[in-house]
């Protein structure tokens, strides 16, 4: 029997050597063979099943570009409307995958250079 464990390699590993170095003896015909050294490469995959899940409170709203304020907002509050969105990565493995960032591209302006969002937090 012979347990490998995998805890010290990083996701970027793709091959690895295990070295054994065995004795053996043959009781049947009486051969001893001492210090018997193999070295087998391994090939290492590292998957994971990753799942993505997000709500946006509220879900929808409603912009019209041409509808323009007669102030300049001075608060947060005087913009409109908050979005708050919450997303939530899972990994069901079978391999860890430390470190994930999700980044998400959201558009700033129209293409008339309307401001359409203003990121808060």
């Amino acid at each position: 029997l012979l347990e490998i464990s995998t805890g010290r390699l990083s996701l970027e590993t793709e091959r690895f050597t295990v070295r054994a170095i065995v004795s053996s003896q043959n009781q049947e015909n009486g051969t001893v063979q001492d210090n018997v050294v193999e070295s087998k490469p391994i090939t290492v995959t590292a998957r994971a099943n990753f799942g993505l899940e997000g709500v946006s409170d509220p879900d929808i709203i409603l912009f019209n570009p041409s509808v323009r304020s007669f102030f300049e907002p001075s608060q947060v509050d005087d913009i409109g409307q908050s979005v708050d969105h919450v997303h939530l990565i899972t990994n069901e493995g079978p391999s860890a995958v430390p470190g994930v960032r999700l980044t998400i591209h959201w558009p700033v302006e129209t293409t008339n250079s309307n401001h359409l969002l203003y990121l808060i937090d």
